[in-house]
């Protein structure tokens, strides 16, 4: 994932595993601490993240370091959404 982060402009990821569960965290952390400037967005037709999108929107209402979880059911909707996105800003208005 290192290489990925380093060498792109933007991540796109597709629902998997427990390895990539670690891999999302791994990056929604990294923008939370605001150690990341790129846009990360996960293409999720299924909605299997939406438990972990709802966790996210809690600890950010309670005040806790978080990141937006971008993402979306198709891949141009996930576009729009990566190009929105602004580093330590989440995403501009109209994206939400």
């Amino acid at each position: 994932m290192a290489a990925v982060r380093l060498l792109s402009d933007a991540v796109v990821v597709l629902p998997g595993g427990i390895d990539v569960l670690a891999d999302l965290l791994t990056l929604l952390t990294e923008q939370a601490l605001g150690l990341s400037d790129k846009p990360f967005g996960v293409l999720d037709p299924a909605g299997l993240l939406d438990p972990l999108a709802d966790q996210l929107d809690a600890l950010d209402r309670a005040g806790l370091p978080a990141a937006p979880l971008l993402r979306a059911g198709n891949p141009a909707e996930l576009l729009d959404e990566l190009a929105a996105w602004r580093p330590n800003g989440g995403t501009s208005p109209a994206s939400r």
